[in-house]
């Protein structure tokens, strides 16, 4: 029945744009989801659906078809249409370079968009690598191997990681030398997260590098911002480092802090948020 309903969208899409412009299903979906009446037209089709009155639901779409591509319509306008049709869902062509160079440029990401679907893509391969990490024992060599194959980057013999770790991309995480990440950690990476040689990092540290639009019709959009951690930092356990933060070489962050703002580098940073209280050398 889902697949009829986005049949139907998939046709009204190319009935309602002009040229090679198209909305994705997806897209659509979420204009119309702000449509209260909208939504009561859609639901009494599924029942119809089910209750397998074909003639009745062919009719009652006929009958509200203007109003359906009149919303459309304006989802049209809102924004640059970044795939053709439903069946590209299946086929992203974005390669991983081209989508770490994307996210670089720190512009918003589109919800449904190309870049915004090898998201999904890149978070499913994660989620493979991950639950390796994370079952049963590994050597420290066997773990290695398989952050190596996460973050597509060799690493070095002093690289240490205690399970379970968690990311939703992994891609766009980069490690220096003789790094040790402490079980528990939560990376959310597609912003870019850069951990300078020799840093620690302790157990249950989050990092988030992606922002939701305020606006809430556009709450599904985010807005990528790296994390970038010096050579020798020490972040301590269940620390929150939220987007665009940097942490300069030495910097030592107390457990427990939430990290907003820059830490520069050689000193003690504790609280929520996190303020400089002293020196590494007083």
């Amino acid at each position: 029945m889902k697949k009829i309903i986005i049949i139907l969208l998939i046709s009204l899409t190319s009935l309602s744009t002009e040229k090679k412009i198209q909305r994705t299903p997806l897209e659509i979906l979420t204009c119309l989801s702000e449509d209260k009446n909208l939504i009561k037209i859609l639901k009494n089709l599924l029942n119809q659906l089910e209750s397998k009155e074909y003639i009745n639901t062919i009719k009652n779409f006929i009958s509200n078809f203007n109003k359906i591509e009149k919303s459309i319509k304006k989802c049209i306008k809102k924004k640059e249409i970044t795939l053709k049709n439903y069946n590209n869902l299946q086929k992203i062509e974005l390669s991983n370079k081209e989508f770490l160079e994307i996210m670089s440029t720190g512009e918003k990401v589109k919800a449904g968009s190309k870049v915004h679907l090898k998201m999904i893509e890149l978070s499913n391969e994660a989620m493979k690598i991950t639950s390796e990490i994370n079952s049963n024992y590994k050597t420290p060599q066997q773990i290695r191997k398989l952050m190596s194959k996460l973050i597509s980057q060799e690493l070095d013999d002093n690289f240490g990681l205690f399970p379970p770790f968690y990311t939703d991309c992994g891609k766009n995480i980069h490690i220096g030398k003789g790094v040790f990440i402490n079980s528990g950690c939560k990376f959310q990476d597609q912003g870019g997260i850069y951990i300078g040689d020799n840093s620690l990092i302790g157990h249950n540290t989050v990092i988030a590098t992606l922002n939701h639009d305020i606006n809430p019709n556009y709450r599904a959009d985010t807005i990528p911002k790296p994390v970038k951690i010096g050579k020798n930092v020490w972040i301590g356990s269940g620390v929150i480092i939220l987007p665009g933060v940097t942490i300069g070489d030495n910097a030592v962050i107390g457990a427990g802090s939430i990290v907003t703002k820059d830490i520069p580098k050689d000193m003690i940073a504790v609280g929520n948020p996190a303020k400089v209280i002293k020196s590494i050398y007083d």
